[in-house]
C-alpha cells in the first residue's frame, strides 16, 4: 500500500487531548467534530480515506497527547488501524490560533514507544524525540540528545501556546505498594479549555459537575445524555458542543471577567446556583475546609456520598502518573498561576521502599481542566487551596 503523507491547515483552537479509543464512521464524524482538535484530524482522515479505501470507513483509533520541545501541549497523535493497516497522524498546533494536520501516513507504525513516563514530543514532521527523567531521547533507537542538539532542533520545531506549565518529572521506586483509587465513574466528566473563552477554569470547574449531575437530573443539559451505563459503571461522554454550550453559559452566569483573570469563588457559587434554578433543580455546597487547609478525610467522605468537589487552589501542581515494573513515573505540572478544577475521586497510594520504610501520598482525582493534563492527580498532603465545595444538586 502507498504511504501517504498529508499536510494541510485546519483552523480551530485547543481542547481535550486524553487519551480515547474512537471507532470512527463518515457517520459518527460529525460528533467528533465537536472538538476542534478531532475535527482537523476528522477533515484530513475522511476525506483521504474515503478517497482511497471508499466507505463506509470502520477503524479504532487512539489519541493520545503530544508536546513541544519546550514540553508545553502542542497536540495529538491519531493512530489508527484501517483494514489491516496501521497509521497515525500528528495534530498540532498551527501558530495561528488553530491546529494543522503536520503529517498523516496511512501505512506506517506510529513513532513513539509508549514507554512508561515518557512525553512523546513532535519537533517537526519525521522528527520525534520522548523527554523522561529529566533528558531528551530519540525516539525510534532511545539515543540520548544533548542540549546542544536540542537547542538545534528548536530552532525549527513547533511550538505550542501553552506555555504557562512547567512539567518536571519524577520517578518512584518501591519494593511493594498498596493502591487504592475510588472514582465516581469510570470515566467521569473531563471539560478542558474551551475556544473564546479564557480565564474560563471555575466555569470549566463547573460544567463538569453540571455534567455530572445531568446523569442523575434530566434537562440540566437540555436534550443531552451524558453517558452510558457499563455493567455496574458509568461511562460520561467525551466533550462537545453540548457541554462547550454549558461552560458557556457558565460564564456569564457566574460573571466571569478577564479582565479580572477569572472568577471568585461567590461568583462561581451564585453563577453555578443560578445556572440549576434555571433548569428546575436546587444546589447545595459543602466545604471540604478545616480552617485554610484541606480536610482530606472530609472531602472523601463527600466524593463517598457522590459529590463532586470544586477545588480552589493557589497555584497549580498536577500530576500524571503512569505505573511501570516497580516504580511509577510522575509528570507534575506547575504555574504559579491561581486555577479551579474538579475532583472527582481519591487514590491512596502507600509504597514499601528499598529498607522496608514506607511512604503514603493522598491524591485527589481531578478533572484539571487543561488541555495538557485532562485527568490528573492533585496531592492532598502538599495542595495549597483556598476552598474545596462539594456540590450536591437534587
Amino acid at each position: 500500500m502507498k504511504k501517504v503523507l498529508i499536510l494541510t491547515l485546519i483552523v480551530c483552537f485547543a481542547v481535550s487531548l486524553g487519551a480515547a479509543a474512537i471507532p470512527l464512521t463518515a457517520a459518527s464524524a460529525a460528533e467528533a467534530s465537536a472538538d476542534p482538535l478531532d475535527a482537523a484530524f476528522d477533515e484530513a482522515f475522511l476525506t483521504f480515506a474515503g478517497e482511497n479505501y471508499g466507505g463506509p470507513l470502520d477503524t479504532e483509533i487512539i489519541r493520545t497527547p503530544l508536546y513541544d520541545i519546550g514540553l508545553n501541549a502542542l497536540g495529538a497523535l491519531y493512530s489508527f488501524s484501517l483494514y489491516g493497516e496501521e497509521g497515525y497522524a500528528a495534530v498540532v498546533e498551527s501558530g495561528r490560533g488553530g491546529y494543522e494536520v503536520a503529517e498523516m501516513f496511512f501505512s506506517g507504525e506510529q513513532p513513539y514507544p509508549f514507554l512508561p513516563g515518557d512525553m512523546n514530543v513532535f519537533v517537526r514532521p519525521l522528527v520525534y524525540l520522548v523527554y523522561n527523567g529529566g533528558n531528551y531521547y530519540t525516539a525510534d533507537t532511545r539515543e540520548a540528545v544533548d542540549a546542544e542538539t536540542v537547542a538545534a532542533l528548536a530552532e525549527n520545531a513547533y511550538f505550542g501556546s501553552d506555555s504557562v506549565l512547567n512539567v518536571t518529572s519524577q520517578t518512584v521506586s518501591y519494593v511493594d505498594k498498596t493502591d487504592n483509587e475510588y472514582t465516581l465513574a469510570a470515566r467521569f466528566p473531563n471539560i478542558v479549555e474551551v475556544a473564546g473563552y479564557s480565564y474560563a477554569c471555575a466555569c470549566i470547574a463547573g460544567a463538569n459537575i453540571i455534567q455530572y449531575y445531568d446523569r442523575y437530573s434530566a434537562n440540566l443539559i437540555a436534550g443531552y445524555t451524558p453517558g452510558m451505563a457499563i455493567g455496574p459503571r458509568y461511562m460520561y461522554s467525551l466533550p462537545g458542543s453540548a457541554t462547550d454550550a454549558v461552560v458557556g453559559q457558565l460564564y456569564t452566569d457566574m460573571g466571569t471577567d478577564p479582565s479580572a483573570q477569572g472568577t471568585t469563588v461567590p461568583q462561581f457559587r451564585t453563577g453555578l446556583s443560578t445556572y440549576v434554578t434555571r433548569a428546575g433543580y436546587s444546589v447545595t455546597y459543602t466545604s471540604c475546609m478545616s480552617g485554610t487547609s484541606l480536610s482530606y478525610s472530609a472531602a472523601k467522605n463527600q466524593l463517598d456520598l457522590g459529590r463532586p468537589i470544586a477545588l480552589f487552589t493557589f497555584g497549580i501542581e498536577v500530576a500524571t502518573l503512569t505505573e511501570g515494573d516497580g516504580a511509577d513515573y510522575l509528570n507534575i505540572h506547575t504555574s504559579s498561576a491561581n486555577h479551579a478544577m474538579t475532583a472527582f475521586g481519591y487514590r491512596d497510594i502507600t509504597y514499601t521502599l528499598s529498607g522496608s520504610a514506607t511512604s503514603t501520598v493522598n491524591y485527589l482525582v481531578v478533572a484539571s481542566g487543561l488541555n495538557a493534563v485532562g485527568k490528573g492527580y492533585l496531592n492532598a498532603n502538599t495542595a495549597d487551596l483556598y476552598e474545596a465545595l462539594a456540590v450536591n444538586i437534587a
